[in-house]
């Protein structure tokens, strides 16, 4: 098994970083790989698995803190990393670690940096005192991972007096002194402007909070008020009373709603702050897309989603049962109207993408993509003869009236909905990523080729075959290629258990071998070195994404930085799935697990991936490859 430091704190001596006279050349031999190859890098890294200095963990992470934008932007940079693929950025539910579960249009608050509010610039709505209270207190801070029943009802408490402190300062300026005077009036236009931006489209949200928590429940369907239920969507003649209802919740809970869309500015402002910050450095953001919609947005809209119906997967090899996610199901009717145009499920939908576009420069990542073009369906469980495929069941008596026969039916979502979104935010069609993992039926394999769409190779899914789709030299050029995602184990792990198969290992180790040696070399060398070393096989694994076809590479940040952690396991719950983080002294530990043969050596996997294209075109670049086999030798110096 592979032995590799994966503590969370470094150790004493620690691989060497690159010298203050080596970075500028290093990126730019980075850089000149990456374009001989074709290639682009994004990290997968969530929001809650930033890291933070000491002096500003408050338990958990975000891509919008002070931490993220002094350290981590450097690294990135540094390495020629050009995206983040960040989770779902919706509210949370709850104490619910996973960010699939989260609001449509309204924000994850637990992005706010809390240190940023006791700055200066924010007029210091938030005491020192509190912030270093939620700092000192917090739990895990041996493990580096997020205890979500620590961190929602410490961020819930802390932005309550940070509102409350904005509005009592606001009400006098006069008495304040000049600068901090100044930014409570900077803050207070700017909440202006974002609710008369923002508002409407939230003031939904907001009453679905207070009545989650009049109720004691955040799933509308418990709530006891048959009312509540159905608030904008009475029954024919109970219109007059939900108005009346909504206007009474409006004027008794003002405050409570006017603290709710506070929250979402500061989420909005950060973000911008930071996204001015990422474009400076040429790093995009990616967004990832729950292919569902939230409670919330089922509970405003129930007309546009049908009755008793939903969104799943079928029983398969992975589950005899299927997956009963219990997610909404948009009703067809509602998404287009008969001359074609968008109907009001179909701007539901567009208002969902349009907004992500427009955050995320670097685009978005739709989660099970299967779900937007051949979605399968089921009212009680999976296994019920009535669940089937909604446009894919002819012969279904309650699914047939919705059956397609084209490929342009199958695909009029993606083509008229989602592209639209995209190209309205300034976007093309390359920066839409289809998660296409597990089973995929035939009208969205026809839809995916004939819009050209970018899938996803996860090459832990190899199984060593010729025609493998997981193997790297079978990755399509417009699709993405990675080892592993959120839901896979890391490459460490992964290795290890592979080393305790050796058919399976010997397997391969063969086509590693022969994906990656120069052309025309023998070699069973080779792959004897990378089936009798681990970190032999790591390299490879690594190397393996930048000599296939594919010219976009992910690298889940556990993978980038050699930690020998799983992040999620699907299927599973508990403390640990969606907790983890990346150390505060990550680019230590990445530099000493580098020493010992974990982490991503970029400048030797390029190397690897140049001089497989074979001795001409090494011959061509011999001085490049020399500068990157110099610099993969100075990252395991130790």
């Amino acid at each position: 098994m592979l032995s590799i430091n994966t503590s969370q704190k470094s150790p004493t001596n620690f691989g060497r970083q690159l010298k203050s006279n080596e970075i500028k050349p290093y990126t730019q031999t980075i850089e000149q790989g990456l374009a001989k190859l074709g290639k682009e890098i994004d990290i997968i890294l969530h929001n809650s698995s930033a890291p933070s200095v000491e002096k500003e963990n408050t338990g958990i992470g975000s891509l919008l803190s002070t931490t993220y934008e002094q350290r981590v932007v450097p690294f990135l940079k540094k390495h020629v990393i050009k995206s983040i693929q960040t989770e779902p950025d919706g509210l949370r539910k709850g104490t619910d670690g996973s960010p699939y579960v989260g609001d449509t249009f309204a924000k994850n608050v637990l992005m706010i940096p809390l240190e940023k509010l006791q700055s200066e610039k924010y007029g210091k709505i938030l005491s020192g005192a509190t912030f270093r209270n939620i700092v000192e207190s917090r739990p895990n801070k041996q493990t580096n991972r997020v205890d979500y029943n620590y961190v929602v009802p410490k961020y819930e408490s802390a932005l309550k007096e940070a509102y409350e402190t904005f509005t009592a300062k606001k009400q006098k300026l006069s008495n304040l002194p000049k600068n901090e005077a100044a930014a409570i009036n900077t803050l207070s236009e700017s909440f202006n402007a974002f609710k008369q931006e923002k508002g409407a489209l939230l003031e939904k949200n907001a009453i679905y909070k207070v009545l989650g928590d009049e109720h004691g429940n955040d799933y509308w369907k418990n709530w006891p008020s048959e009312l509540d239920k159905n608030l904008y969507n009475p029954k024919k003649g109970g219109e007059l009373k939900a108005q009346e209802r909504i206007s009474q919740i409006k004027t008794k809970h003002a405050q409570d709603i006017d603290f709710f869309l506070f929250k979402q500015m500061l989420v909005s402002d950060t973000r911008k702050e930071t996204a001015k910050i990422n474009a400076q450095n040429g790093i995009n953001t990616i967004a990832d897309s729950a292919v569902a919609f939230s409670d919330v947005d089922i509970w405003a809209n129930q007309k546009l989603f049908k009755k008793d119906w939903s969104l799943g997967c079928p029983p398969d090899f992975f589950s005899k049962d299927g997956q009963a996610w219990g997610f909404g199901v948009l009703e067809p009717k509602h998404l287009f109207k008969e001359d074609g145009s968008l109907g009001e499920g179909g701007e539901l939908l567009f208002n969902k993408y349009e907004t992500m576009f427009q955050d995320n420069p670097g685009g978005v990542r739709i989660d099970h993509i299967i779900g937007l073009i051949d979605p399968f369906v089921y009212k009680d469980k999976p296994t019920e003869k009535a669940a089937g495929r909604l446009y894919s069941s002819p012969n279904n008596p309650e699914l047939k009236k919705y059956a397609k026969k084209t490929t342009e039916q199958y695909a009029n979502i993606i083509e008229k909905i989602v592209i639209p979104a995209a190209k309205k935010a300034g976007l093309t069609e390359d920066k839409i990523i289809c998660e296409d993992l597990g089973t995929v039926t035939e009208p969205t394999q026809k839809v995916m080729a004939a819009l050209k769409l970018r899938g996803i190779a996860v090459t832990q899914f190899a199984d060593a075959s010729e025609k493998d789709s997981f193997r790297g030299k079978n990755v399509p050029e417009r699709n993405i290629i990675m080892i592993g995602s959120h839901d896979n184990a890391s490459v460490l792990e992964y290795t290890d258990e592979l080393f305790q198969k050796p058919n399976e290992l010997k397997k391969h180790a063969k086509v590693l071998s022969e994906d990656l040696a120069p052309k025309n070399t023998d070699t069973a060398a080779l792959a004897q070195s990378i089936e009798n070393s681990p970190t032999a096989f790591v390299a490879a694994k690594f190397a393996e994404l930048f000599t296939s076809p594919a010219k976009k590479v992910q690298i889940f940040f556990t993978d980038l930085i050699g930690m020998k952690q799983t992040y999620n396991r699907p299927g599973t719950t508990g403390a640990k799935n969606w907790s983890l983080r990346m150390p505060e002294d990550f680019e230590d530990v990445y530099h000493k697990n580098l020493e010992q043969g974990a982490g991503l050596n970029l400048p030797q996997a390029l190397s690897t991936a140049m001089k497989q294209k074979g001795e001409s075109f090494a011959k061509e670049n011999s001085v490049l490859i020399q500068s990157l086999d110099n610099f993969a030798k100075i990252l395991k110096e130790k």
